[in-house]
């Protein structure tokens, strides 16, 4: 099966969906990966700039994937916004989304987000100096607020094998399948912000999507 299509099924069927409920995953195991994307200007193509994630509430037992929630989120972002930027908006995002107590594991392929998130909070010296502040400002804000834990590790971006190619789904490990689906989400957000659609959430109880996932 293909995640890109089903993918584009969840977001073809979802266009009139308004944001999502505050609980989500309240009291909950929540696995999830982020990703941004930027394609810089080419000729008369402008830059395009998105961010995107994915997420299911974890099971006890990994069996018949199609009832586990999976759901998903993808947005636009201003041109002139670094990659960078759209990576740590992305984690802003999904933080958002979900309900303060949920037990956040967050796949990321970005180490600058990463280590920004992991090391200690910097002095204000230090904050008013840092690159992206106000950024950063946000997402450590979002942090101070959750009550949940909020655990990010860093997963290889379109990870291949030994011999150097492109690792197929069937292949992949479970953080690998949702940075795939993230992926995916942040290129759909940055498209989007080019036609000027900026944002479009959904919450998909698609069978083929759900058994993407697991």
């Amino acid at each position: 099966m293909c995640i890109r299509d089903s993918m584009e099924r969840v977001l073809a069927s979802k266009e009139g969906e308004t944001a999502m409920e505050a609980n989500r995953g309240q009291g909950q195991v929540v696995e999830a990966a982020t990703d941004g994307s930027k394609m810089p200007a080419e000729e008369e193509v402008p830059a395009s700039v998105g961010a995107g994630w994915c997420a299911r509430v974890k099971s006890e037992e990994e069996v018949d994937a199609d009832v586990m929630r999976s759901m998903g989120s993808c947005w636009g972002l201003d041109p002139s916004a670094s990659n960078n930027v759209a990576e740590m908006d992305a984690l802003s995002g999904l933080m958002m989304a979900h309900h303060v107590s949920a037990e956040l594991e967050v796949q990321i392929d970005s180490m600058y987000v990463i280590s920004g998130v992991q090391k200690p909070k910097p002095t204000i010296r230090k904050q008013v100096r840092a690159n992206n502040r106000a950024e950063w400002g946000k997402l450590r804000s979002i942090l101070r607020r959750r009550e949940g834990h909020t655990r990010v590790s860093h997963v290889r971006s379109h990870a291949r094998d030994e011999e150097g190619e492109l690792v197929q789904w069937g292949d992949m490990s479970k953080p690998q399948k949702l940075n795939s689906v993230a992926d995916g989400l942040a290129d759909a957000g940055r498209e989007r912000g080019r036609a000027g659609t900026r944002s479009l959430q959904c919450c998909s109880r698609d069978a083929t999507f759900h058994s993407a996932l697991g």
